[in-house]
């Protein structure tokens, strides 16, 4: 098995991200920090739904695994006041046993989506196909396909905030 250095990839991320155009202006955006140090960051995508929906967007940027074993992320998300809405989530991971076959991933990585709505949580589940994990992130910049889907994201968005 190859393992990927996870410097490079994160770093790969980092300037993708950078070289993406900037989003809306939009009259307030802030970098903060979070519980530990987390930092909460208002990126072109951030923009996007602020703008599109009418509403403050926080973003957390969660700690990662490997350095920061599941269930960190979560944690990190769940320590912030206000609506959460998992974009792009990885809730079926059905796949595990060929690429995520970590412990962690295949003791805790399903059923979240379900677990949600038995709490009494709004969920509405949405699947595009065709597009990959991630389609929000400037895919609308090179495929229709995604700008019509982020649409309907950006109204489910509106029509949970807004009523």
């Amino acid at each position: 098995m190859i393992h990927p250095n996870v410097a490079e990839l994160r770093e790969s991320s980092r300037q993708r991200a950078a070289d993406r155009p900037m989003g809306p202006d939009l009259s307030q955006v802030e970098d903060l920090h979070g519980p530990n140090g987390i930092p909460l960051r208002h990126d072109r995508t951030c923009r996007r739904i602020a703008d599109a929906c009418d509403v403050e967007v926080l973003a957390v940027d969660y700690r990662r695994a490997p350095e920061h074993p599941h269930p960190a992320a979560i944690d990190d998300v769940a320590a912030l006041p206000g609506l959460r809405i998992p974009i792009c989530p990885n809730t079926d991971l059905t796949l595990a046993h060929l690429t995520l076959a970590q412990p962690s991933v295949l003791d805790r990585g399903t059923g979240h989506a379900h677990r949600l709505a038995q709490t009494g949580a709004h969920v509405t589940h949405r699947q595009e196909p065709g597009l990959e994990h991630g389609f929000i992130q400037g895919m609308d910049l090179v495929s229709p396909e995604a700008a019509t889907a982020q649409k309907r994201l950006f109204d489910d968005i509106t029509a949970l905030i807004h009523t």
